[in-house]
């Protein structure tokens, strides 16, 4: 029973992470004290169980900090955090299980057998490893919150799915993730097709499926959809109370009409506010010289939410196949300039909050190293790539 045990815990550490690679620690915990009850199960005496298994415990402590869980840091490289606990450990991997329970913990160092917790946060301190000091970061304390986060843990993520988990949920869901466009770091949340795309300007086109409550106060008949899209071909949408919790700054990309990243000014997509928006031109896709970008979000405009520039519609996403049509049009005139022919006809939003300057990707990302870095320009919403020094 003994062995049996030791190599399932032993193989569980690869078995128990999620298709991105992100460790959930308490998962495996749980797994360990679901195994330990059953084997005292059998036992008169639980005390020869943790006998004979608190080798294969330590070995199996020691795989999650050697395994990706924890990086060993090297001489010349420094644990940056505020050091917050102090306690007596007489290993290494004693001091990880106390940082591994904390989910703001960022790493540790163990000096002459006492443990330092560190942990994100002002008034940051250096811990350097010496000859009596031994320092591990903690190298994913989290699933990520958003595709931002991922571009920022993993770098050169290329684009595809990914595991997070949503602030203020409980249970990680798989998105997808666009890595490429508008210096990457985007998370899908909407991704829509037409109900009569052949005859565009019929009463009977619309856009479909489209988020939920709360998206619009438009009358609307088509489908609503909670389900998070896989990729950009698959149509659904994220239930829209999540949305403000990836981010505030918007991508809409689409195969008939110009590509837009917007930043919020007193309009703002995902707290349906009317009001301005700062947009810049991401990919001109219909090529018919019309480089209009809108400037104005508008939550209502009968059946639906529209992106607009001087009371003319860049893009209507109208919902109803009674009246209107959901306008695509480059050249924001709201007419049918988008473009034609186009197979498998949609569009997708994206959402993200990048960081505005160098402080930002600090706050946010204590471990990153000092380099080159895309801030965004919420005036302009453009990117300028700027040295940070962390």
């Amino acid at each position: 029973m003994f062995w049996v045990i030791c190599y399932h815990l032993a193989t569980s550490n690869c078995a128990l992470r999620d298709p991105t690679g992100f460790e959930k620690y308490n998962r495996q915990i749980t797994h360990i004290s679901t195994l330990l009850s059953i084997s005292t199960n059998m036992y008169t005496h639980p005390g020869l169980v943790w006998l004979f298994l608190m080798p294969c415990m330590f070995g199996y402590v020691q795989v999650l900090l050697m395994s990706g869980t924890y990086k060993l840091l090297s001489d010349g490289q420094n644990l940056r955090g505020k050091f917050v606990e102090y306690l007596y450990v007489s290993t290494s991997q004693a001091c990880g299980l106390q940082c591994s329970k904390q989910d703001n913990c960022i790493g540790f160092a163990v000096v002459s057998n006492v443990c330092n917790i560190a942990q994100a946060g002002p008034n940051s301190t250096f811990m350097v490893p010496d000859i009596n000091t031994v320092a591990w970061v903690r190298r994913f304390r989290r699933y990520p919150q958003s595709c931002l986060d991922v571009k920022y843990w993993h770098k050169g993520a290329m684009s595809g799915n990914y595991w997070i988990l949503i602030n203020g949920t409980d249970k990680p869901v798989e998105v997808y993730c666009d890595m490429s466009t508008a210096s990457g770091g985007w998370t899908l949340v909407w991704s829509y097709g037409f109900t009569n795309y052949s005859n565009f300007a019929d009463d009977a086109n619309a856009v479909e499926p489209i988020p939920s409550s709360g998206w619009t106060t438009g009358t609307t008949n088509v489908e609503i959809s909670k389900t998070i899209p896989r990729n950009p071909e698959t149509h659904g949408a994220m239930e829209f109370t999540l949305w403000a919790e990836i981010g505030k700054n918007f991508l809409i990309r689409s195969n008939i009409n110009n590509e837009y990243l917007c930043t919020p000014g007193t309009g703002s997509i995902t707290e349906a506010q009317s009001g301005n928006i700062s947009c810049s031109l991401v990919n001109d896709v219909v090529q018919n010289e019309c480089t209009t970008t809108p400037n104005y979000y508008k939550t209502n405009v009968g059946c639906g939410p529209a992106l607009i520039r001087a009371n003319k519609l860049s893009y209507y996403w109208d919902g109803y196949t009674i009246i209107n049509w959901p306008t695509h049009d480059p050249c924001g005139e709201n007419k049918e300039n988008h473009k034609k022919g186009v197979n498998n006809p949609g569009g997708q939003l994206y959402l993200s909050d990048y960081p505005t300057s160098c402080e930002e990707i600090k706050t946010i990302y204590p471990l990153v190293q000092s380099g080159y870095y895309m801030v965004l320009n919420p005036i302009y919403s453009n990117f300028t790539e700027v040295y940070c020094v962390h």
